[in-house]
């Protein structure tokens, strides 16, 4: 996040750049975040307890699958417990993170916006057991690794910041 951060901060973006800070106020990030109409990079931290209605959250970018850690003790004992732990543990797991932190995006039938894994695991020519599970999981209808497709989707429904 760090390394996003120092690359968008020397670009001439015209929008404010908000990050998450270690011991920061939640609460205050995400008030400069509204104020400013701007983009904010956080962590999962920011998936619970948030509600940013409208277009004020109009895109949510998921770097990485939100796979819970393996050497975690909870999770090392449940997949002790199970023939193949990465479809029976850790995959549902992850799905569950990912379906609350995608939430943030949608949060009324008026809310519109864009969800963007940039996971390589997710890609359709990584061909890994759980990619369709993953989609199909998800609450939304269209999907994509064709940015003309997205940027389509963004001029017709309207999509934009500041």
């Amino acid at each position: 996040m760090k390394y996003i951060h120092k690359k968008l901060s020397a670009e001439k973006l015209k929008w404010a750049l908000h990050m998450q800070r270690e011991g920061s106020s939640q609460d205050g990030v995400i008030a400069e975040f509204r104020a400013s109409k701007g983009l904010l990079l956080s962590t999962g931290v920011f998936w619970e307890g948030v509600n940013i209605e409208g277009a004020d959250l109009s895109h949510l970018i998921v770097f990485r699958l939100p796979f819970p850690v393996p050497a975690d003790p909870v999770y090392e004992y449940k997949a002790a417990q199970v023939a193949n732990p990465l479809m029976e543990v850790y995959v549902p797991d992850m799905l569950l993170r990912l379906r609350q932190g995608t939430g943030r995006l949608i949060r009324s039938e008026t809310d519109l916006g864009v969800l963007s894994i940039l996971d390589s695991r997710l890609s359709a020519g990584a061909r890994n057991p759980y990619r369709e599970q993953v989609l199909a999981a998800l609450p939304f209808t269209k999907v994509t690794e064709d940015f003309g497709v997205l940027e389509k989707f963004v001029r017709a429904k309207g999509i934009q910041r500041g």
